[in-house]
C-alpha cells in the first residue's frame, strides 16, 4: 500500500498472520521518503523479503527488522515490480527505466554481530543457452 497522492511518501509493509483486517507494520528502518512500490517474499526462506521502493532494492533477513540496500551496479532508481524465478532462484527486478535484471539469490546470508549481511563473492556456472535468429 502506498499513500503518495496524498503527499505521504512513507513506506507502507503490512503484514497479517490471520488475514485480519489489521495488519502489523513492518516497514523497520527502510528510507522515510520512499514509498514501497513492490515485494517478494522468497519461497524457501519466508524472512527472507525483497522491496522495491522509489529509491532503489532493499531486502531483509529478519522479516522486516532490518533492512538492507542491495546495490549490486543497481542505480538509484524506482523498482516497479519484483519476481522470484523458482526453478533457478533468480530474483528478477524491473524498473522504471532502465529495464530488468536478474539476481541469484543464494539464501547464505547471515547476519552477523552488527545485523548486517555478510556477502560472499561467488562464480556461478554459465548454463548453456540457446539462439535463436
Amino acid at each position: 500500500m502506498e499513500n503518495h497522492k496524498n503527499g505521504d511518501f512513507k513506506p507502507y509493509l503490512l503484514k497479517s498472520a490471520d488475514k485480519a483486517s489489521r495488519g502489523l507494520r513492518f516497514a523497520g528502518d527502510l528510507p522515510a521518503n520512499g514509498p514501497v512500490l513492490a515485494i517478494a517474499e522468497d519461497h524457501v526462506k519466508p524472512n527472507l523479503l525483497f522491496v522495491g521502493t522509489e529509491f532503489g532494492l532493499y531486502f531483509t533477513i529478519d522479516g522486516g527488522k532490518k533492512w538492507i540496500r542491495l546495490r549490486g551496479g543497481l542505480p538509484t532508481i524506482a523498482v516497479r515490480d519484483l519476481a522470484i524465478q523458482k526453478r533457478e532462484n533468480d530474483l528478477v527486478v524491473a524498473t522504471f527505466g532502465r529495464g530488468s535484471i536478474s539476481w541469484t539469490t543464494t539464501r547464505r546470508c547471515a547476519p552477523s554481530s552488527r545485523n548486517r549481511c555478510k556477502q560472499e563473492t561467488m562464480l556461478f556456472p554459465v548454463k548453456t543457452a540457446m539462439q535463436v535468429h
